[in-house]
């Protein structure tokens, strides 16, 4: 690219600000885990299976077991797995970012050539900071562009949900693309009052809420159903 226009690190590091806590001793293989562990579970009230399996990594001796070889739906527990590795791999400090780009110069507050925003994998890149990045471009002194806007990740093969065993339209379940924008989310608002209902859909922020256009919703009149999805090649309702 023959310029950099603007830049900002959006996310905040993805630090783990521990507590001051005291030390905790080190665990010792001998020690009587499996009532220790008994005792959490009653304790606790656990309902439902748990299944666990405790091996000291030095001596590969399994320490406690229960379940140990039932398979179970891990969950957000993955996510401290996640957590620390990306702690260990990237770094205390490392900070996620977004650019734009041009291949072109600027003359009479003019980009001859086209814009490029390039996402380098930001998870939590959102409308608010999209917006906070235009503010920049136009600080720059740019006030309209000659080409197009391209963005990274259009190559990137669409997976339009992560598990197909859960509904298609779960917040948990969302889609899978090069450029992920409000965590590939839309935001469905129902408002009812006496008068009349109010539908609405937006890419929210924490600030900016720009309307969507490739979802439409509609209300009609239907007892038993709380709502319906479908999907299209080119929108979904």
């Amino acid at each position: 690219m023959a310029a950099y226009i603007a830049g900002a690190a959006f996310c905040a590091p993805i630090a783990l600000n521990a507590q001051s806590v005291p030390p905790r001793p080190r665990s010792r293989p001998d020690r009587d885990t499996f009532s220790e562990i008994g005792r959490f579970v009653e304790r606790t009230g656990t309902t439902g299976e748990v299944g666990v399996s405790e091996i000291n990594l030095e001596s590969g001796k399994i320490i406690y077991k229960r379940n140990q070889n039932k398979s179970f739906a891990p969950a957000s527990a993955l996510k401290v797995f996640t957590a620390l590795y990306a702690m260990k791999t990237l770094g205390p400090s490392f900070q996620y970012s977004t650019h734009v780009l041009t291949d072109g110069s600027i003359k009479n507050s003019q980009v001859m050539g086209s814009l490029y925003l390039v996402e380098l994998d930001d998870p939590m890149l959102d409308t608010d900071h999209l917006f906070a990045l235009v503010k920049e471009v136009k600080a720059a002194g740019v006030r309209s562009v000659s080409g197009d806007l391209f963005y990274t990740g259009q190559k990137f093969p669409r997976i339009s949900q992560i598990d197909p065993l859960q509904n298609l339209q779960a917040r948990y379940n969302p889609s899978v693309s090069g450029l992920h924008l409000n965590l590939n989310r839309i935001y469905f608002e129902y408002n009812k009052s006496m008068a009349n209902k109010e539908l609405q859909l937006d890419a929210r922020g924490r600030g900016v809420f720009p309307k969507t256009k490739i979802i439409k919703i509609s209300s009609i009149r239907y007892q038993s159903l709380v709502y319906g999805y479908t999907e299209t090649a080119d929108k979904e309702m």
